[in-house]
């Protein structure tokens, strides 16, 4: 009995060494809207079980680790599976679920080639929840129907964003997430709200919305910097925290301070440039004004001269 209770003892011994060393278990059950990370061992099988609601049910499966290769072991509703995108490192699905899936086939199983770290993205639809994909402008008002936006910057150099917000008054005491962010697809329809970004980027920014009208400045972490292990898109994420209401319509632009800078520097060449033409104006005026009296006084010295003569003879 005793050897019995030392080897139970082993076992458990040897699990939570083995937590400590993988990290914590995958979630038994994905949420409605979240992203969560954890460690899986190489060829261990994990599996994902699905939400009860019947409706579109969009999974990012990203593995962290460059050259690690994610398989799909099982998937029990994949004849539902309206569209995929699958590549090696990432795995992204896009599950109508309906009531004819009962919870036995609710659940996707899948491994990796290697050790290594996995973030696993979950989104049932939801209105309040969707993103507004929008394309990047600048010194355009930009109108915005939905509570959270994303615009991809694909192969935009920007440096940092000066935006200028107009809401309605319903936004005040909102919470708002935002700021640039790696992302390992550009369908907005596989993106979880900012604050849940937030837990894993600290890079990312929060704000308390006091007012209607409001103009923040944001710094890009990532200029000039190298993309993150597989995510490849760089985007800018406003999201705001409210899961049970639509925010009414409101609009921002973006003005580029090296836009600002170059109209600045134009207004001041043009001002230069017409200052200069001005007294070169000026100056041609007085020195044509000034040959024309000159003549004049010299035509009446000649005729003077000429009448005296005249008068002489």
């Amino acid at each position: 009995m005793k050897n019995f209770k030392i080897f139970l003892l082993l076992i458990l011994s040897i699990k939570i060494s083995s937590l400590e060393l993988f990290g914590a278990e995958p979630p038994a059950k994905l949420d409605k809207n979240n992203i969560t990370k954890f460690d899986v061992n190489k060829e261990q099988e994990i599996q994902l079980n699905l939400p009860d609601e019947n409706e579109m049910f969009y999974v990012t499966i990203l593995a962290l680790k460059k050259g690690a290769k994610i398989t799909i072991k099982n998937v029990g509703v994949y004849q539902n599976l309206t569209n995929s995108e699958e590549k090696e490192n990432i795995l992204n699905k896009e599950i109508k679920l309906t009531e004819q899936f009962n919870k036995d086939i609710r659940y996707i199983n899948f491994s990796v080639n290697e050790d290594c770290e996995v973030e696993v993205s979950s989104i049932l639809k939801n209105q309040f929840k969707e993103y507004q994909s929008i394309e990047y402008k600048i010194d355009t008002e930009i109108s915005v129907e939905k509570n959270n936006f994303v615009i991809f910057l694909k192969d935009e150099d920007v440096e940092k964003f000066e935006m200028k917000f107009n809401f309605k008054d319903d936004i005040k005491e909102k919470d708002v997430t935002y700021g640039f962010i790696f992302l390992p697809t550009e369908s907005p329809e596989y993106l979880v709200l900012g604050k849940h970004y937030k837990r894993y980027n600290s890079k990312l920014q929060e704000l308390k919305f006091d007012a209607a009208a409001k103009q923040i400045k944001v710094d890009n972490p990532y200029y000039k910097e190298d993309k993150e292990t597989n995510k490849e898109h760089l985007a800018f994420i406003f999201s705001i925290d409210c899961e049970d209401k639509m925010i009414e319509k409101f609009s921002f632009t973006i003005n580029s301070e090296i836009i600002n800078v170059f109209l600045i520097v134009s207004i001041i060449i043009a001002l230069i440039f017409a200052v200069i033409t001005f007294f070169l104006i000026r100056r041609k005026q007085t020195t044509e004004g000034t040959n024309i009296e000159g003549g004049e006084n010299l035509y009446k010295k000649n005729e003077k001269e000429e009448k005296e003569e005249a008068t002489e003879n």
